[in-house]
């Protein structure tokens, strides 16, 4: 859990206004939980948003208002480990977003890009929802530490008529395992699963 928080003030100095003298604040309450099972680990999460603009009356081009925008948003995902070389992955999470000061209140030229811009004090917040489903191989990225006694290897290759696929193993002693499947009898296997593994860090490569 936690909290976030910010508070902006703009005070015009310079000749030229683009945009009103105001205080901007934001506040976030977060949570988020890890839960971990035997196939499954899910993680779910929830977070409130507070945006609070008061603009002042300035320069007699922008009046005084006021704005707050609130929304609650919040996710869920996890991964299912269907066979020991399989997962699925999913998740849902809802997003929020509110306008800023320029968009709200945005009244001259702006030097920067050369054009003159209007704001509209009347827009709303943006809410969104995305949804993720991923079924893949279960990866593993480099160093990983993980409590299982096999690794398992599948070969993407471009070569088209490939002689060989040479898999190897080995730790600090040297090799543990090298298989070579020779082509075409066997252009079927790129992909081999090292098995009954005793503790210890694993290297591994293919040759094609």
């Amino acid at each position: 859990a936690g909290v976030q928080g910010l508070s902006q003030t703009n005070k015009n100095s310079g000749k030229e206004i683009l945009i009103p003298d105001a205080a901007v604040s934001d506040i976030g309450i977060v949570s988020l939980g890890h839960y971990h099972f035997e196939k499954i680990v899910l993680q779910v999460g929830a977070r409130y948003d507070v945006r609070t603009i008061d603009v002042e009356n300035t320069d007699s081009i922008f009046t005084a208002f006021g704005r707050t925008f609130g929304s609650f948003n919040a996710s869920a995902g996890g991964v299912y480990n269907t066979s020991k070389e399989m997962l699925l992955r999913f998740n849902v999470a809802s997003g929020f977003r509110a306008p800023n000061l320029s968009e709200l209140t945005s009244n001259g030229v702006h030097e920067g890009t050369f054009r003159y811009e209007i704001g509209n004090n009347n827009l709303k917040e943006e809410q969104n929802i995305q949804v993720d489903l991923v079924f893949g191989a279960n990866v593993l990225a480099n160093d990983s530490i993980v409590p299982q006694n096999y690794v398992f290897l599948n070969v993407s290759y471009a070569e088209t008529n490939p002689a060989n696929i040479t898999f190897r193993i080995y730790n600090s002693s040297g090799n543990w395992n090298i298989t070579n499947y020779i082509t075409p009898d066997n252009v079927t296997n790129t992909s081999i699963n090292f098995t009954n593994l005793a503790n210890g860090v694993y290297y591994y490569n293919a040759t094609v």
